[in-house]
Formats: C-alpha cells, sequence, structure tokens
C-alpha cells in the first residue's frame, strides 16, 4: 500500500501503455485518487513491468491511464 505524499489517501496502481510512442510500451501508473496533481508517477522497467502485469493476470488497454 502506497500512500499520496500530499493527502495520505492510498495511491492507486494500474497498468498503463504510452500514448506518444511509435512502439506501444507498457507501464505501471501509479496515482492519487483525489487528484493527479498530488501525485502520478510511472514505472518503465520493461522486465519488471512485464513479471508484475504477467503475476496480476491484467492486459493493459489503450485506454487504461
Amino acid at each position: 500500500m502506497i500512500r499520496c505524499p500530499v493527502c495520505g489517501e492510498t495511491m492507486t496502481v494500474a497498468p498503463a501503455k504510452s500514448r506518444k510512442s511509435r512502439k506501444s510500451k507498457d507501464f505501471i501508473a501509479i496515482r492519487c485518487p483525489v487528484s493527479g496533481k498530488h501525485f502520478r508517477g510511472f514505472i518503465g522497467d520493461e522486465g519488471f513491468v512485464r513479471e508484475t502485469i504477467a503475476r496480476s493476470g491484467v492486459v493493459p488497454g489503450p485506454t487504461d491511464r
């Protein structure tokens, strides 16, 4: 469980895909559910992301952010 450094709410962790890259890349998005302005971050390490998404069984779609 990761808490927002601004408001203390539990942050949302979800799969995401790049939007502007020619080759679509997978990311793990971490954001504050109260406001994306509080905290919004992305993990892009290919091996970590691939392994984490595979373990979760979730397939990132074009609208996941």
